[in-house]
This record gives structure tokens, sequence and C-alpha cells, in this order.
């Protein structure tokens, strides 16, 4: 069983592992059939919702391809993932070969690969190993490497494994699994529209592609021409306002474990995230 500490087994850049609780405060009152969550990211949410209401289904998804391997072998073969990681762990027990390790993952994901499971342990360890998360985006952290790349979070993945097994994984567009039922939630947590001063970084997929190439009109589009409830968090800017007139919005105060700006705990101070819903509390 996972304790109410765990909240992800993955570093993960725009993650909610610090958002669950208020987020959560903004679920509807009504029941709740199915729970859908089209940017799966870290999953900080979906674990939470699975250890709240652990008999509703759960569809969870993400287009980038390497982050979905992960999730879908943690299900299928946690342990079988964690034998994997073990045996590269013990090849790999200090700075210097943890680096190597990393170098060489970073390097084969970035090539054809045929195998799920092939990339989805070689992803953990770039995970783990890079800066904020980055993962093949990044460069090696020696302090991250040492930090996280441990034997203790290798054998937490099981735990993981066992607590998502119910749920439905894909690797779909997130228009995918949008629907017009009543009782289905669909949470969403898409790119930002704007990141960092100068509103142009780009955080997802491999060096940022699923973040540049996101369309967020036609995202406003597609959510605005489904009814079910959808609880969105966003960047808190006006544009971003102005799509949704329908819905309601609130603000509220997040700090992310994992971030890429030195000014980065100066600039959070006057940083807000933004909640969005089309439906009454």
């Amino acid at each position: 069983m996972l304790g109410k500490s765990c909240k992800t087994p993955i570093r993960y850049m725009g993650g909610k592992s610090r958002a669950t609780k208020t987020l959560f405060s903004f679920f509807p009152n009504t029941a709740i059939t199915e729970y859908r969550e089209p940017f799966l990211g870290g999953g900080s949410m979906a674990i939470e919702f699975t250890r709240k209401y652990p008999n509703t289904p759960v569809w969870v998804n993400d287009k980038y391809y390497n982050l979905y391997c992960f999730w879908k072998i943690l299900q299928e073969s946690p342990e079988r993932l964690m034998e994997q990681l073990l045996s590269v762990k013990s090849t790999a027990n200090n700075p210097s070969t943890a680096r190597k390790l990393f170098l060489d993952s970073k390097e084969r994901l970035v090539l054809p690969m045929t195998s799920e499971f092939d990339i989805a342990w070689r992803w953990w360890v770039c995970n783990k190993c890079s800066f904020s998360g980055l993962g093949e985006s990044s460069g090696f952290s020696e302090q991250a490497s040492v930090s996280n790349f441990s034997e203790k979070n290798i054998r937490a993945l099981v735990s993981y494994g066992k607590h998502i097994k119910n749920w439905k994984i894909t690797n779909l567009d997130y228009s995918d699994l949008l629907t017009n039922d009543p009782s289905v939630l669909v949470y969403l947590d898409p790119p930002y529209a704007k990141v960092g001063k100068d509103g142009k970084s780009f955080l997802y997929g491999k060096n940022g592609d699923l973040h540049k190439s996101f369309d967020h009109d036609s995202f406003a589009k597609n959510i605005l021409s489904h009814s079910s409830p959808m609880l969105i968090s966003y960047d808190n800017n006006e544009l971003i306002r102005s799509m949704y007139k329908n819905f309601s919005h609130k603000t509220f105060s997040l700090t992310y474990t994992l971030h890429s700006s030195k000014n980065y705990r100066e600039d959070e101070k006057n940083r807000k995230e933004l909640v969005l819903y089309n439906y009454d509390l």
C-alpha cells in the first residue's frame, strides 16, 4: 500500500504533487462514475484519486510516448522493472558510473526502440538522474543521481504498480478522452501557455516538442464543445481566462518541487495557478 506521502514515482516539471488537496477541493459534489486524465504527467492527481476512490474506474493518458511506456510497464510488470533497475543500479553506484548509465540511456532513448520495457527503465534512469527531472532533454546531475536514483526509490515502484493495476493507460491525443457524459470527471493539466519570464520556455516531451507544438486555441475549442464535468489547471494569465469565459475560475498559490530557473524562488512569490471548472461546487 502507498503511504499518504507517496504522490508520484517520478520527477516531473509542472507536476501537481503539492496541489492535490487544493485541486480535490474543486471537485464537483455530484457522483463520479469515472475519472479521466488526458495529460497524466507525474500522475499525482490520478494516484490520489485511486487512493480516495479505489473502486471508481480511472482512464489516464499521455501523448509523450516514453512517459507512457514507463507508466504502462510500471502497471504491467512492476517487479520486473524493479529487478532491472536494481541490476543496473548495482553497476552504477557512484557518480561516475551513474553518469555513464545516464548518458547511455539518454543516447538510446533517441534511437528507434521496439521494447516498451527498455524505454521504461531507461527513461526512469534519465528522469531520476537529470536536472529538474527533464530526462533526455537535460543533462546529468550528480546531486539528483545520489538523492533520487536510490535503491529505496527503485523498490517503491512495486507498490506503485499495484496501486495503479486497474487503470486504463493509453497513448492517445487528449481529445480522445473528452466526453459528454455528465457523470465522468475529466481533469486536464495541459502544457502552460507561457513558461518563464520570456514566455518561451518549453518543458514537455523530447526537447520540449510536445510543449512547442501544443495548440491552445484548438484545445479551448475542443473543451468548449464538450459538456462533461471538467476541471482544468493552467497558468494564470488574462489570455487563458478570456478563452474560457463560460467557466468559473479561481487561483491559488503553488510551489513546484522542480524548477529550471535560478530565480525561481523569488519569482514564485507572485505565481498563481489558475483553476477552471464548468460545474457548480
